[in-house]
């Protein structure tokens, strides 16, 4: 199977600078570039295996879930040609009511 191409939504973008933003705040940028460069490869191991999170058909068709570490919960569309990326959940927020906005 070819791999899949990775496309991050505008709201998974905006999720990912502000994520950034907070750990450099709080931490270091080195350990903000550290975990946002662990999550987005995270994301781009999807384009080889893509079923491999959990299906979430009842928040939106074709939606999966997938957890990364024990603090993100990434929300993903598996296209014919893509794996889109639909948003990036970290620190307990409400990915359910979120989506459910895009329905």
């Amino acid at each position: 199977m070819t791999p899949l191409d990775i496309v991050f939504s505008a709201r998974a973008g905006r999720q990912l600078r502000a994520l950034f933003q907070y750990l450099a705040s709080e931490a270091s940028p080195i350990v903000a570039e550290r975990y946002l460069s662990r999550l987005t490869g995270f994301c781009h191991s999807l384009a080889q295996f893509p079923n491999r999170g959990l299906p979430r058909p009842e928040i939106l068709p074709g939606l999966r879930t997938i957890t990364y570490g024990r603090s993100a919960t990434i929300a993903y569309l598996v296209a014919e040609n893509a794996v889109v990326i639909m948003g990036v959940y970290t620190g307990g927020q409400n990915y359910l009511s979120a989506l459910n906005e895009d329905r």
